[in-house]
C-alpha cells in the first residue's frame, strides 16, 4: 500500500479548501474587506449572518419650562440581525427595547420598560466596482416599521408628546440609498433615507422624516479603527390628539466620533457618542448628547 506523498497531501488540502464549505470562514475572508465594518456598512456574501447589540443613553427636553416640560432620560437597547441570502442582498430585522424615565414639571415621575417599533429592512447592492485604487459600492434600501411601541400617558391619562413616545404610532415605510468607498486603510460611507409614517394611533404620532449619515473611518492596524461621522435629521411636526404638536419637528445634526476594536476574529466592539450641534428644532425641544456602546458578531 503506497504511502501518501507531500504533494498528494497538499493537493488534498487545496481541494478541501476549495469546497463550498469555505462560507464558514471568517467574515473578512467571505467579503474580501479587511477593514472593520460596523453594522450597516458591511459587504454581503451569500449566507452572511450578523448579530448586533447596541445600547444608547440619551436625554430629551420637550415642552414649556415650568408649564408642561417633560425631561426624558432613555436607555435604548436594540438587537439587529442581518442575513444575506444572496451575494448582493441584506435582510435586517431590528428589535428595540426602551427603558424610559420621565420627569414632569409638577415633580412627578414615571419609569417604564417598553418595546419600540420593530423594523424590517432590505438592502440591495446594485453596483460594485474598482476604479483605480478606489473600490465603490452603491445600494438601495427600504424598510417598514410596525407600530409595536405602546402609547405612553401621563398621570391624568393624556398621551405624552410624540417626541417622547417609544414608537412612531404609525406604519412607517422608508426608502433610501447607500454609498461606500474604500482606499487602503481609509473608508467612506454615506446614506440617505426618508420615512413616511401613516398614522394608526390617534393619540400621538411622528411625521415625515429625512435622515442622512456620512462617516469616514481610518483603520489602525488589524484590530483597531477610528471613525467620525455626521448624522442629520429633518422632521415635519408630529401630531398630538389630531393636532400639530408645536414642540416637534425641525432639524438637528450630530457629530459622531467612535472607536472600533476587534479583540477576536468576527467580533467587533464599538464605543462612541452622538453630540448634537446646530439644533433648529421647533418650539421647546432640546436633545442631549447620546452615548453608545455596541457589539457585533459574524456567525
Amino acid at each position: 500500500m503506497r504511502r501518501p506523498t507531500a504533494a498528494g497531501i497538499a493537493g488534498l488540502a487545496l481541494a478541501l479548501l476549495a469546497r463550498p464549505g469555505t462560507a464558514l470562514a471568517c467574515a473578512v475572508c467571505g467579503c474580501g474587506d479587511p477593514t472593520l465594518t460596523v453594522m450597516g456598512d458591511e459587504k454581503p456574501f451569500r449566507g452572511r449572518l450578523r448579530l448586533d447589540l447596541e445600547t444608547r443613553l440619551g436625554m430629551v427636553r420637550v415642552g414649556t419650562p415650568g408649564v408642561d416640560e417633560i425631561v426624558l432620560r432613555e436607555e435604548r437597547m436594540e438587537a439587529a440581525l442581518a442575513y444575506a441570502p444572496t451575494p448582493s442582498i441584506f435582510l435586517v430585522l431590528d428589535l428595540p427595547v426602551l427603558h424610559q424615565y420621565d420627569f414632569f414639571h409638577d415633580g412627578t415621575t414615571s419609569n417604564a420598560w417598553s418595546l419600540g417599533d420593530v423594523e424590517l429592512r432590505v438592502k440591495g447592492f446594485v453596483w460594485r466596482a474598482r476604479r483605480g485604487v478606489f473600490s465603490h459600492q452603491v445600494a438601495i434600501q427600504g424598510g417598514l416599521k410596525a407600530p409595536t411601541g405602546p402609547v405612553l400617558r401621563d398621570a391624568s391619562g393624556a398621551p405624552l408628546p410624540a417626541v417622547v413616545q417609544p414608537g412612531m404610532g404609525a406604519v412607517t415605510p422608508s426608502a433610501g440609498v447607500f454609498y461606500g468607498m474604500g482606499h487602503g486603510v481609509w473608508s467612506f460611507y454615506a446614506s440617505m433615507s426618508v420615512y413616511l409614517p401613516f398614522a394608526v394611533l390617534a393619540a400621538a404620532h411622528a411625521s415625515d422624516s429625512f435622515r442622512s449619515s456620512v462617516s469616514v473611518q481610518r483603520q489602525v492596524g488589524r484590530t483597531f479603527a477610528a471613525r467620525i461621522g455626521l448624522d442629520t435629521r429633518l422632521d415635519a411636526s408630529g401630531e398630538l390628539n389630531g393636532k400639530s404638536d408645536p414642540n416637534s419637528g425641525g432639524f438637528v445634526a450630530y457629530l459622531s466620533p467612535a472607536l472600533v476594536v476587534s479583540p477576536v476574529t468576527d467580533l467587533l466592539l464599538t464605543a462612541g457618542v452622538y453630540a448634537p450641534f446646530g439644533q433648529a428644532l421647533r418650539g421647546y425641544h432640546h436633545e442631549g448628547t447620546i452615548a453608545a456602546l455596541g457589539a457585533t458578531y459574524d456567525f
